[in-house]
């Protein structure tokens, strides 16, 4: 029966996109959420074995990458200014 091929294939069909690396994926982790809001992001394996502290952006907060991080006690001063200053530029 072709009517339940295409359910079945429609079924198993990945409906998401990785938010890091914009490869199909659809599998939510718990501990892979948005450092800013806390909400849940699509992040596949491997990006999520590639990254070095996990901290991902959701759509809403994309623009922040790069200069919001959750975790700063890994940044020395003149990094921390350079973020301050992203901040500034974001909300101006």
């Amino acid at each position: 029966n072709s009517a339940a091929g295409a359910s079945d294939a429609s079924a198993s069909a990945v409906v998401g996109r990785c938010s890091e690396c914009r490869a199909p994926w659809d599998t939510h982790h718990g501990g892979r959420v948005c450092c800013v809001c806390r909400a849940l992001v699509l992040v596949c394996d491997a990006c999520d074995g590639s990254s070095q502290h996990g901290e991902y952006y959701c759509a809403e907060h994309a623009e922040l990458r790069g200069v919001y991080f959750h975790f700063i006690d890994r940044f020395d001063a003149p990094a921390l200014e350079e973020q301050a200053a992203g901040l500034r530029r974001l909300l101006a």
